[in-house]
């Protein structure tokens, strides 16, 4: 029905594709934090949290919010 068209999937697209978000923020914004993944209740990825800003101290208190998130979620 749709011919012999075989479609293969690249296991590291994911990655690949948070590199390239995080480098076009890098590009737009002096200060980028680290990406934070965020996961549901079953330990399944979501999305991952992104803080980009012009100011140092922004960067500073958005790594240190993103921290909080990782304890909350190991309690």
């Amino acid at each position: 029905m749709f011919g012999n068209e075989v479609t293969t999937k690249n296991g590291d697209v994911a990655e690949m594709l948070l590199e390239l978000y995080v480098s076009r923020l890098k590009s737009l914004f002096p200060f980028v934090a680290k990406p934070h993944l965020i996961r549901n209740t079953r330990n399944a990825p979501l999305y991952y949290l992104i803080w980009a800003g012009p100011n140092k101290l922004g960067l500073k208190g958005a790594d240190y919010i993103l921290r909080q998130g990782e304890r909350v979620g190991k309690r």
